[in-house]
């Protein structure tokens, strides 16, 4: 299935873009918001650097997870699986990342 490969690809290209150009301003549109760290300028932009980075790294992962599991006949509902949890797992680790660089502010 088609989309089972474009779900990657938006990661990286998604990735990429907060990666490389993150927002230079705080806004509800567009980022990686986190309603506590919102509130300071260095959190704002260290967080959107971060998520892009995992999520690159994860559209990576992902892709290769497709090419594993489409040779190997598994189920397409693990990798739809798989893709939510590289989510999560980028989520999970931007906001302990973002907590121990900004704890004390």
């Amino acid at each position: 299935m088609i989309i089972n490969i474009c779900i990657p690809i938006i990661f990286i290209v998604v990735g990429f873009l907060l990666m490389k150009y993150p927002p230079k301003y705080r806004n509800y549109v567009l980022g990686y918001k986190s309603p506590i760290y919102m509130k300071n300028e260095d959190a704002w932009y260290e967080g959107n650097r971060f998520f892009g980075t995992l999520f690159f790294y994860g559209g990576i992962v992902g892709i290769i997870l497709y090419f594993i599991i489409s040779a190997t006949q598994i189920s397409q509902n693990v990798l739809s699986t798989c893709y939510v949890f590289i989510a999560l797992i980028c989520i999970i680790c931007t906001e302990a990342h973002l907590f121990r660089m900004f704890r004390n502010k």
